[in-house]
């Protein structure tokens, strides 16, 4: 079990580091509409990044909470967590109102 988390973690941080460097090159976000620039993004690589597809590259509004600690023996996983909020930071999406044309 321990295996198949890390495998979604690691899938989770490409999934990220891909989506800052679609919105890193301003060129690229011209010429491609949303849908074809995830294309290529692997959502579908585990359940996690498939599950959060929508939060992630979608119309929502994410944050990302990590949980650091202040203890020398786990100054590794609070340095790793802090990276990964890092690139996180750099995810930017844009949340719109969804609006009835009925009403």
């Amino acid at each position: 079990e321990g295996c198949a988390i890390n495998q979604s973690l690691t899938a989770l941080g490409l999934v990220i580091k891909q989506l800052a460097e679609i919105q890193r090159d301003p060129g690229k976000r011209r010429r491609n509409s949303v849908d074809e620039r995830t294309k290529a993004i692997p959502f579908r690589a585990s359940k996690l990044t498939f599950l959060l597809r929508e939060s992630l590259a979608g119309n929502s509004r994410t944050f990302m909470v990590g949980a650091v600690s202040p203890a020398s023996i786990s100054a590794d996983e609070t340095i790793s967590t802090l990276r990964f909020a890092s690139s996180v930071k750099r995810v930017k999406t844009v949340a719109l109102q969804n609006v009835n044309k009925k009403q």
